[in-house]
């Protein structure tokens, strides 16, 4: 080999550790190997950057052959052969610098891509274990998989809430959020909206356009709390991705949230249209299970309270739960305070049962989304209804600010 094939080598090496490095990853050797579908294919991405980064690169060149056989349309691993080759040939000055031009704006997403591929399995897939997501305060016991996106880490992640076992991480998935990244608030905005969601529909691929991929489950964004603050906008989704490549760079949607095809169809086996809950947080706290209990119980002490409240048939009472800035089933607060008193003038004595209760944390404010099933029952009547309710955390306690049934 020559000097000069030698040295663009060892510079394809040197820059590889330069985009993907940290202390901490550079501390890392690996990894159990990721379980499943696409994360087979992005672990052997992964070992071809360890092998590059280690300069091992006749290894790295055939385990690209091998990968790139199997998914000829990854774009990351096409770029990191075109890069070996440009090494070999002594041409090499950063990572993608094969592109042409009009091309480095792609290049560099791919960089990107490559970097957050590698944080996420070198510095943090191994620390999650007996860990949860800060935002599951409680799952309802019947819903049985929950969803939350990490958008700095372009990474989802699927719980499965296992009876008497609590949450277990069952897979994570690299992800693609908005071209111009997290924090929708306008139509066409191509941002991602923080909150919490739920799944409403699904729409197979053969009645959408190729660009969807595999098909496609649309979020409820505009929710609740983003028509309270004037949010616009519509057709947030969680879809596929178009057939002429397996992913896209990590901000490149308009707005949705995509996944490979292949990773889109195993998800989809743990979906309950209507009912699953998708966190979408620009940044998750990862915490014990045990280190939510102060907090969940003091929610539940909270809905407990307000449940007693409103059995009393005390209007000043049961008022005392729900914020000032109170809005709900087309009432702000004096409204609700105005129907409250009138419904209790010729109260019947009435009991109040609460089942099935989750309480999500919303990223970024201090508030929860509780849902529940209530049953009102008096001496006339017996009601059931699923109920939604948001508890901001206000001068130090937990009032209502948004109720509705869902």
């Amino acid at each position: 080999m020559s000097k000069a094939v030698n040295y663009s080598l060892q510079a394809l090496c040197v820059l590889l550790s330069i985009v993907l490095s940290s202390p901490a990853v550079l501390a890392a050797e690996g990894g159990a190997a990721a379980a499943g579908h696409s994360n087979i294919y992005e672990r052997q991405v992964i070992e071809v950057i360890k092998a590059i980064r280690d300069n091992r690169i006749d290894q790295a060149q055939q385990q690209l052959t091998g990968l790139l056989d199997q998914e000829p349309n990854f774009k990351l691993a096409r770029l990191l052969q075109a890069d070996l080759f440009s090494a070999r040939a002594g041409v090499i000055s950063q990572l993608g610098s094969v592109a042409e031009a009009g091309q480095q704006g792609q290049y560099a997403a791919l960089r990107t891509e490559a970097a957050k591929r590698w944080r996420y399995y070198l510095d943090v897939k191994d620390t999650l274990a007996g860990q949860v997501p800060s935002n599951l305060l409680e799952v309802d016991p019947g819903q049985r998989y929950v969803l939350a996106v990490d958008m700095n880490a372009s990474r989802m992640f699927l719980f499965e809430n296992r009876a008497g076992d609590g949450l277990y991480l069952v897979n994570d998935f690299y992800v693609t959020i908005g071209l111009r990244g997290p924090r929708k608030s306008t139509r066409g905005d191509q941002r991602t909206p923080v909150g919490i969601y739920f799944v409403n529909d699904f729409i197979p691929a053969k009645a959408l356009p190729d660009m969807y991929g595999a098909g496609a489950f649309p979020l409820n964004y505009p929710n609740e709390w983003d028509r309270r603050h004037g949010k616009t906008g519509y057709g947030i989704w969680l879809h596929g991705t178009p057939s002429y490549t397996f992913n896209r760079a990590p901000w490149a949607s308009d707005g949705c949230v995509t996944l490979s095809n292949l990773d889109f169809m195993t998800l989809s086996s743990y979906i309950d249209v209507g009912r699953t809950p998708v966190i979408l947080a620009e940044h998750i706290d990862w915490t014990t299970p045990s280190q939510l209990s102060q907090a969940r119980d003091q929610l539940h002490q909270a809905l407990q309270r307000w449940k007693q409240d409103w059995e009393s048939r005390d209007v000043k009472r049961y008022l005392q739960h729900y914020s000032k800035a109170f809005f709900g089933q087309g009432k702000n607060y004096q409204a609700w305070r105005d129907n409250a008193r009138a419904s209790y003038a010729n109260a019947e004595e009435l009991n109040i049962n609460l089942s099935d209760i989750s309480i999500y944390a919303y990223p970024d404010e201090k508030m929860v989304v509780t849902t529940f099933n209530q049953e009102y029952r008096s001496s006339t009547a017996v009601q059931r209804s699923t109920k939604r309710q948001y508890w901001r955390f206000e001068n130090g306690e937990w009032k209502i600010i948004y109720e509705g049934s869902v």
